[in-house]
């Protein structure tokens, strides 16, 4: 059963099979080892824009994986992170067709939603600190021993569940000390976010969809949701709130500062 609170989300769109909000909302609420995260993705993906068509971009994950597993024979194995760098960062590659750049500009804020979206990533081969590390985790999958997707003040990377000194800045295609990215004076790791936790976080562009489009209400409903779900977790929060902050800081929209005023 779900909750009054889901319900109203649930509303946000017309009730039909196909409703994309039931069908993420019942993908969240699944055991951690049901969950698929890449379909959970792209269906947000289309709650923000209806024109996607998350089958189409899966079959463009499918499409990668091929590329990966014909790249090396030991594709599959303990090399695999290394074969996903190289087909994404390495347009010299002989059986490349993809090539995979960072946002070289910071867009204006609401273009910057659409451009975040994995969908756009594999569209344009142009992407973020959200979607470039969302694509490896979705990608590397099959092997969970290994990567590990983090958020800590609205930045998105990949951390390793036995390395607890780095981290893979999939913006850079770079190794880098875990102490260029967390508050060292703090201490503060970053939070390594389960696939329902990563589908919250992503629901956050959602949210700032709905604001820039004056859907206040629904923004609230969603906003309220999300905090409810964090569980009371520091660190989701923080972020869920980091983002309308920032939002806020660069629209001076007052929706923004609304929302942020009852959390």
């Amino acid at each position: 059963m779900f909750s009054k609170a889901v319900v109203i989300l649930a509303t946000m769109v017309p009730l039909q099979a196909s409703n994309p909000m039931l069908q993420i909302l019942s993908e969240i609420n699944q055991p951690e080892n049901k969950i698929n995260l890449a379909r959970g993705i792209l269906l947000i993906d289309q709650l923000i824009d209806p024109n996607i068509n998350p089958e189409k971009y899966k079959n463009k994950l499918d499409q990668l994986n091929l590329e990966i597993e014909n790249y090396h024979q030991d594709s599959k194995g303990p090399n695999k992170l290394t074969n996903i760098r190289k087909v994404l960062y390495n347009p010299k590659s002989q059986s490349m067709k993809y090539s995979y750049h960072h946002v070289s500009q910071v867009p204006p804020p609401t273009k910057r939603i659409q451009q975040s979206l994995l969908s756009y990533y594999l569209k344009t081969q142009l992407g973020t600190c959200i979607s470039m590390p969302l694509l490896i985790l979705i990608l590397a999958e099959d092997q969970p021993h290994q990567l590990q997707l983090s958020v800590l003040n609205d930045h998105w990377a990949l951390t390793f569940k036995h390395r607890s000194d780095i981290y893979f800045e999939a913006t850079s295609n770079q190794m880098l000390p875990i102490t260029k990215w967390a508050n060292a004076s703090k201490n503060e790791v970053p939070k390594a976010l389960k696939k329902s936790e990563i589908l919250l976080a992503y629901l956050q562009l959602y949210g700032a969809h709905l604001v820039y489009n004056d859907q206040l209400m629904k923004a609230r409903s969603l906003f309220r949701y999300l905090v409810k779900k964090s569980n009371g977790d520091p660190t989701m929060r923080q972020n869920l709130k980091a983002i309308y902050a920032r939002l806020y800081i660069k629209t001076k929209q007052e929706a923004f500062r609304q929302l942020l005023n009852h959390y």
